[in-house]
Formats: C-alpha cells, structure tokens, sequence
C-alpha cells in the first residue's frame, strides 16, 4: 500500500502544474476522511449496525460519497482541479480513512 501512494505522489507531482494543488489536494482528502469518518459513526450509531459490518459499510458508503459528492461536482467545477489530482485526494482520503478505522477499532 506503502508503494503504491508514492507511486501516486511520484505522478500526480510530475504531471501537476503548481505544488500547491498537490497539497491542497492531500489536506482536503484528510479533512474530508474525517467529516465523513464522523458522519458514518453517527449513522452507525442511529441504525445500530454491529461492528464486524461497519468497516465494509463505511468504505462503500465513504466511496461513494467521495466520488460523487464532492469530486466530480466541487472539485471539478468550484476549484479546477484536473482528474490525477482529484484521484489522489480521493485516495489519501480512503486511506486516511482506513488507518482511522484500524486505530480505532482494531487496536482493542
């Protein structure tokens, strides 16, 4: 997993135009994997879905969120971001998401 985000780094840094996209790009991954890690809980919480289930449900859930909500729609239209650059933000924010999860959840 390790290789493949610097992988991802490696190309979105050669093909993007201005570094700072690049890290815009990563912080509002982060910030998003924490709104929508927070929201999930909540939903988790309210519909009292056992914990075996909720690491499944909140990837597809956070998948789908991510990719419809926010970055086809905000990201494209509000701050002209090219399409690596939205992959990548979508993935530091899944994988932020999953390193929450196993902090949380799989330590106990």
């Amino acid at each position: 997993m390790s290789f493949l985000n610097l992988a991802l780094i490696f190309e979105i840094t050669k093909r993007s135009e201005n570094l700072n996209i690049l890290m815009g790009s990563i912080l509002m991954g982060a910030f998003f994997s924490f709104l929508i890690f927070g929201i999930f809980q909540l939903c988790f919480k309210m519909l009292r879905i056992p914990r075996e289930y909720r690491f499944k449900a909140l990837l597809v859930g956070a998948n789908m969120v991510i990719v419809v909500l926010f970055y086809r729609w905000l990201a494209s239209a509000c701050m002209g971001w090219n399409d690596y650059t939205m992959a990548f933000s979508a993935f530091v924010a899944l994988n932020t998401l999953i390193f929450i999860y196993k902090f949380k959840y799989l330590d106990k």
